[in-house]
């Protein structure tokens, strides 16, 4: 319920940008796009780290230890296998950026709506980088809460990240709070339970 998730003010210092993703590892949710366009974006943007959370096949952590390896991200790259869902927001507000390039595997595999964690992120000020997959363009507005780059577009992942570290804090406190209100209006639970019903009962009296 977005009432239990608190609202994390964030210092967003120009020049530097912490980064998370939490997923499980799996080819859709992109991690491989993550960690390229990261590297990518440390040419120009030195002081960054990213977090990467979320456990799967060895075949995928072998992938992904192969590109921290062949492009130095060593120490630029947190792994965690899990946490606690209960901390999950807590956690959120240690980062000023979530990225979560979604994308359609070999097979074919999509995420098949959104990922419901860009709405926990947002809701606790967190700012999503993500993709045009599916229906995630529905819950992250682009160059409101986040910014949306077309699918597997390394050049644009670059960009937006590249935008979030050269950021002023005046300007990220519009991404952060815009991201609070958007899962605020049109999120709540409690507020779109009222509407459903209030929907449903009118199509009853209409039907009667």
């Amino acid at each position: 319920q977005f009432d239990k998730i608190q609202f994390k003010q964030r210092v967003k210092k120009k020049g530097h940008l912490n980064l998370v993703q939490i997923a499980n590892l799996v080819e859709k949710k992109g991690h491989k796009f993550t960690l390229l366009a990261f590297s990518k974006a440390l040419e120009t943007c030195p002081n960054m780290h990213l977090t990467i959370i979320g456990n799967g096949p060895e075949r995928l952590k072998k992938e992904i230890h192969r590109i921290i390896i062949e492009h130095n991200l060593t120490k630029h790259v947190t792994q965690i296998n899990r946490i606690d869902y209960s901390k999950l927001h807590t956690i959120l507000g240690n980062f000023e950026v979530f990225i979560h390039p979604s994308c359609y595997s070999k097979e074919m595999d999509c995420e098949g709506g959104a990922p419901i964690v860009l709405l926990d992120a947002q809701a606790t000020g967190l700012p999503v980088i993500s993709t045009d997959h599916c229906d995630i363009p529905d819950e992250v507005i682009h160059n409101v809460t986040g910014m949306i780059a077309k699918e597997k577009n390394i050049e644009q992942l670059v960009k937006y990240i590249s935008c979030f570290y050269n950021m002023s804090q005046e300007n990220y406190n519009r991404f952060s709070i815009a991201a609070r209100t958007h899962i605020k209006t049109n999120y709540n639970i409690t507020k779109n339970g009222e509407l459903f019903s209030s929907f449903y009962k009118n199509l009853l009296f209409k039907a009667i």
